[in-house]
């Protein structure tokens, strides 16, 4: 099984980004292009090829002299684009804790961060016999080999506990890979496999490396003021990231233009324009239910009894839409645990917290059931202090399905004591983990203070 954190940290992206940026001019850049697959196997039938993707390297030095190396990943429907590029230092030893290429697989509702091998051998690792461990994977030299395209290469076996996992060939001279085989399992022991084949190699022209150059100096400060921590799985981007991107991207249009880095500025272009309709569509949401009277809540529990209105009576009202479902586990998991501290904090003032769990199986009494069961999986696995009523779409319906504008739950309400809308927030919060839910927490004071007022 793959273990997420075996990705790189963002601080090592940020050291290789500053030895990219003192390499001499004068070295010579290559673009090199890989194809691979990710195939699923099930007894007794022939692999299933459930994703084909495409990974660029562009390297800087040649032979025994490779600087830095920047990779973009395209993996159909995988990593946002933010998170599907990044640098690795390639000087030195393997066991560098350095970013490296991934693909990310939904499988059976769960994202799985797949690493790639190293797409770089650097030479005092390719005499046979050479070996070196990362983490749980054991790196061995073989006596070099002609079987593939009927040329000399270097074999590298990767073996676990379990036996081998990986065959990386390599380039004897400019040790770049060549080939890979890998073997891995995902979910509950579930056999796949990767193969990555080198494609196409081509040595840049120096106008073509000078724009290249200004294009990955772009790239980094974009991805440095999006400022998305460690590898994020969501797409999703805030108003203010969307600013970013919206003010950076005229001029790595120009400076990528007719070179190795203009695929990724089209995917940059797609998504933005989507980020864009889906974040005015939200807005335009927010827009028509602030200050409005808050619908009926007819709420029904998950033991199935109906909640007493009376409860809900002069409270500041929280409602949290979200899937509440313990497989697959997602994110706003942790954004509940804030949210339950809360609920501790700011109940006894007066506030009523509601998690609201969405599922259309709600409509129906035997899909019901077992949502009913894997809602309260998870109360008791979060240990969830604030009650839980279910939803088959149509309380969410009332306060306008942020899915029908290409949103995602969860969905945060807060209802004042007045009975309207006051807070009206899709997606999930930026948080500090000394503050938590810091600005839904003001908008509760907020309505607090407003109950108090009128209360004099």
């Amino acid at each position: 099984m793959i273990n997420p954190a075996r990705l790189c940290s963002v601080t090592s992206v940020l050291l290789s980004l500053m030895c990219f940026a003192t390499t001499s001019s004068a070295e010579e850049m290559t673009e090199i292009q890989y194809t691979g697959k990710l195939n699923h196997h099930k007894r007794g039938e022939e692999p299933t090829i459930v994703k084909e993707f495409s990974l660029l390297s562009i390297v800087e030095g040649q032979d025994d002299s490779i600087n830095t190396l920047f990779w973009s990943v395209n993996d159909q429907a995988g990593w946002p684009w933010s998170e599907s590029f990044g640098w690795s230092a390639t000087v030195g030893n393997p066991n560098q804790d350095v970013r490296a290429p991934g693909l990310l697989y939904d499988y059976d509702g769960q994202p799985w961060p797949i690493p790639l091998p190293p797409v770089y051998l650097p030479a005092d690792h390719r005499t046979t016999g050479k070996s070196w461990t990362v983490g749980r994977l054991k790196y061995e030299v073989q006596t070099d080999s002609k079987d593939f395209r009927e040329q000399a290469t270097i074999t590298v076996l990767v073996t676990t506990n379990f036996g081998r996992a990986q065959q990386l060939r390599y380039d004897p001279k400019t040790g770049m890979l060549l080939h890979a085989q890998i073997k891995l399992f995902l979910g509950r022991g579930d056999e796949f496999s990767i193969t990555l084949e080198q494609s196409e190699q081509n040595a840049l022209s120096s106008s073509t490396r000078e724009k290249v150059i200004a294009g990955l100096e772009h790239l980094k400060e974009m991805q440095k003021q999006l400022n998305r921590g460690k590898r994020m799985v969501r797409p999703e981007l805030g108003a203010e990231q969307i600013a970013v991107v919206t003010s950076l991207l005229p001029k790595l249009d120009e400076v990528t233009e007719n070179t190795p880095l203009q695929p990724l500025t089209i995917d940059i272009h797609r998504d933005l324009k989507t980020q864009q309709e889906r974040q005015s569509g939200v807005e335009k949401l927010a827009a028509q239910l602030i200050g409005q009277q808050a619908p009926v809540l007819d709420l029904r529990l998950l033991n199935g009894e109906i909640l007493d209105p009376e409860t809900l009576n002069d409270k500041v009202i929280v409602l949290h839409f979200w899937k509440y479902q313990d497989d697959p586990l997602q994110e706003p998991y942790g954004q509940v645990g804030y949210l339950d501290f809360l609920n501790g904090k700011r109940g006894k003032l007066g506030v009523k917290f509601l998690g609201v769990a969405v599922n259309s199986e709600f409509a129906d009494p035997k899909g019901g059931r077992q949502m009913v069961l894997a809602v309260k999986k998870l109360v008791s696995f979060m240990n969830i202090g604030y009650d839980i009523v279910r939803d088959n779409g149509s309380l969410l319906k009332k306060f306008g399905d942020p899915r029908q504008s290409g949103a995602k739950l969860p969905l945060w309400v807060v209802i004042g004591a007045d009975h309207k809308i006051k807070h009206y927030k899709v997606g999930f919060y930026d948080v500090n983990p000394r503050e938590g839910l810091k600005e839904l927490d003001a908008a509760i004071i907020k309505e607090i203070k407003a109950r108090r007022a009128s209360e004099k």
